[in-house]
């Protein structure tokens, strides 16, 4: 007797959601792919549209995973930094409250009706920088529920940005990684000096964000390995030992997969998900 398709599925399913198209894996238990990465021509030109984008994926594949991981390339995302003393030890409730106000006053944008994920990156000079990524309550809610109604479970929305490994693989004493996303560029470093370190540079309306990258190149200074990402569009990036392509005959799939093992199998993830 053949199983209904609902019951005969993957343990999980990750969806990397685009401007202009959306990509889908699926994978075990321990976050290894199943099959072929799945392509559909789904646009989602902001966070808001996400779910929209999940309806017409629902409607146009086969049963998805019983957990869903969400990768949104234009989810909104600062790094921001606050004085160690303001932040430290204090309750997470503080801290929350200290991180919205941190965002207001950077952009000037209300978080009374949005969602807030934060992930400690460290500290340095008496400053502590917090990585946060939002998206509207109602935005969150009504993904949930679609999710729901097609027998799945939400498992975490996420950037696709800040994976904190080297890509290449074998670890290094020190490395450096520049990724040019839609509407940023993120740059990260480790180094056994400074520890882990990421920045997030936006390049709208901002025509000097080549200068900064330069300028954070330059900060960082020599390391043992580096590596760009870029994503659907070509900009200037500095040159780098890799660049990853993420394109369907190029690194996509590898870079999915990395980003799945270490969602459901690693002990920390050490990314905001909301």
């Amino acid at each position: 007797m053949q199983l209904p398709s609902f019951l005969n599925r993957p343990a999980h399913t990750l969806l990397y959601i685009t401007e202009v198209k959306t990509f889908r894996i699926d994978t075990d238990r321990k976050g290894v792919i199943l099959g072929e990465v799945m392509v559909f021509d789904v646009e989602c030109k902001s966070s808001n549209s996400i779910p929209a984008c999940l309806e017409m994926l629902f409607k146009n594949t086969t049963a998805m995973g019983r957990n869903v991981w969400l990768i949104y390339s234009r989810l909104n995302t600062y790094a921001l930094t606050l004085p160690s003393i303001q932040v430290e030890g204090v309750e997470t409730a503080i801290l929350e409250q200290a991180l919205q106000f941190e965002y207001e006053g950077l952009t000037g944008a209300s978080v009374t009706n949005s969602h807030l994920s934060y992930q400690f990156i460290g500290s340095a000079d008496e400053m502590s920088t917090y990585w946060i990524t939002l998206v509207a309550k109602e935005t969150l809610t009504k993904t949930k529920e679609i999710l729901s109604k097609n027998h799945c479970k939400y498992a975490g929305l996420m950037h696709p940005g800040g994976l904190p490994f080297l890509i290449a693989g074998t670890e290094s004493p020190s490395w450096l990684r520049i990724e040019c996303w839609s509407n940023c560029v993120f740059t990260l470093a480790k180094t056994p000096e400074a520890g882990f370190s990421l920045q997030i540079i936006h390049t709208q309306q901002n025509e000097h964000w080549a200068d900064e990258v330069d300028h954070w190149v330059l900060d960082t200074g020599d390391v043992d390995k580096s590596e760009a990402i870029m994503n659907n569009k070509i900009e200037y990036l500095p040159n780098t030992d890799e660049s990853y392509h993420l394109t369907l005959d190029g690194s996509l799939v590898f870079w999915l997969g990395l980003w799945a093992t270490h969602l459901i199998s690693s002990e920390n993830i050490d990314v905001p998900i909301l």
